[in-house]
């Protein structure tokens, strides 16, 4: 399944897209450039999708910024060094349902 929306805020989209979710919908991928999401029908409801946003991160520590995600829990769905927003799927279930541990790093 293919939804077109456009937001005006991360917390709104990051709702949209696991409101989805609760319906038994896992994003796959998505689109930006024509706000298209991906969904694909699974048996259970997925993990809570996170979404961080970084303008640009440099070519050497964007493998340190994946890593640091997929070390606690959070598999990459979509992004890429030079997009703003980098979406992100919790993996393990004991892993906290927030992507930040502090406040200060949210940006919404």
């Amino acid at each position: 399944m293919i939804r077109h929306k456009l937001f005006t805020s991360l917390q709104e989209e990051e709702h949209w897209i696991n409101s989805i979710q609760s319906e038994g919908y896992q994003l796959v991928k998505v689109t930006p450039w024509t706000a298209a999401y991906h969904f694909e029908k699974c048996s259970r409801t997925p993990h809570p999708v996170r979404l961080d946003f970084h303008e640009h991160i440099a070519k050497g520590e964007y493998s340190n910024y994946l890593s640091l995600f997929e070390d606690c829990g959070w598999q990459p769905i979509q992004g890429s060094r030079r997009c703003g927003i980098h979406y992100f799927q919790q993996t393990i279930e004991a892993s906290s349902t927030e992507i930040f541990s502090d406040t200060e790093s949210k940006t919404y």
